[in-house]
């Protein structure tokens, strides 16, 4: 599932991040030499599958032993709007940790995508749409189970990546103000 790699990778991202740290300031866990990031990286390109959908919007699930199934692709063509754009942060990290810069191309295209899709007049998102046709299965929106992490996400991806084009989706959407 793309929303378990979240704690998943954040999980391993973060006491990586936390022994090199422990390592370098108080002189512990000298034996460490980065296994969780590696670990981090594996789970990261066992994900990257999920992303090839004709929108770069990622499959709400995949397996991350044996990748996607093609016979169970129909049942998962449709992923909330928050499981789509909530693993901005995870990804970029592994990016920037990993000197690999796939991960993070990746969910910023999702992101991208997604906003190419709201609706118009509101610049709000739909809840649930197909990830190869884009099309909304659910237009309604709101702050609720299913949308609410997207804003969530554009705003701390604004603060960790000082990426304009995320709090700029705040704004225009009026969630900011």
């Amino acid at each position: 599932m793309i929303g378990g790699f979240i704690p998943l990778s954040t999980g391993l991202l973060s006491a990586h991040i936390l022994a090199e740290y422990l390592q370098q300031d108080a002189g512990i866990l000298t034996w460490y030499k980065g296994e969780l990031l590696d670990m981090a990286k594996d789970v990261g390109y066992r994900l990257l599958p999920a992303f090839n959908t004709t929108t770069g919007i990622p499959y709400s699930r995949i397996n991350l032993k044996y990748g996607i199934k093609s016979d169970r692709l129909e049942s998962s063509r449709e992923t909330c709007t928050a499981c789509a754009g909530s693993i901005i942060l995870e990804m970029a990290a592994l990016s920037r940790l990993t000197g690999e810069s796939v991960f993070e191309e990746k969910a910023h295209r999702a992101m991208d995508e997604l906003w190419k899709m709201r609706h118009r007049s509101s610049d709000l998102m739909g809840t649930v749409l197909n990830v190869h046709s884009g099309d909304w299965i659910r237009r309604d929106s709101g702050v609720g189970a299913g949308i609410d992490s997207y804003y969530e996400y554009c705003l701390k991806a604004y603060i960790l990546l000082g990426d304009d084009r995320y709090l700029n989706r705040l704004v225009y959407s009026d969630i900011w103000l």
